[in-house]
């Protein structure tokens, strides 16, 4: 198991087909996240919605289940015994204290069913601040479900 990224998008391109005429108003919030472009001010309420569902599920212990047809989640996985060995190698859990986190070591994924139903699971990228939060209750002995 590797930790790769498959697939990344920016705010501007899930934005690209957004219908504006949809967003009405712009007053308070406008001025709040400092924008005057309609399709801007979507974008930077998507992403501090999608910082704070990380910043829960990491502090929480939460999964966020996608409203669907196929289930779809967004969930905290477990990694541990000779795959975070291997990983550790690598370069990942390199700040994660093996002897408190008992060889083990988590990270965010994605898990969806295909159309087929065959399960997938994707590696979410997180910054460097979610990254050290999860690295520190780790390194607390915290163990998520």
């Amino acid at each position: 198991m590797y930790l790769r990224h498959d697939h990344t998008y920016s705010a501007v391109e899930l934005y690209k087909t957004f219908d504006l005429d949809k967003l009405k108003g712009k007053g308070k919030i406008a001025r709040l996240y400092k924008c005057r472009d309609k399709k801007a001010l979507a974008q930077k309420i998507f992403l501090r919605y999608l910082y704070l569902l990380l910043l829960d599920m990491i502090n929480g212990d939460k999964i966020f289940y996608f409203p669907s047809k196929h289930l779809s989640c967004i969930r905290m996985a477990k990694v541990s015994g000779e795959k975070f060995k291997e990983l550790r190698r690598k370069g990942f859990f390199k700040d994660v204290d093996f002897l408190k986190s008992d060889f083990s070591g988590y990270y965010l994924v994605m898990d969806y069913f295909t159309s087929t139903g065959k399960k997938l699971t994707k590696y979410i990228a997180v910054n460097k601040e979610l990254r050290d939060i999860i690295t520190a209750k780790t390194n607390q002995g915290y163990k998520y479900c």
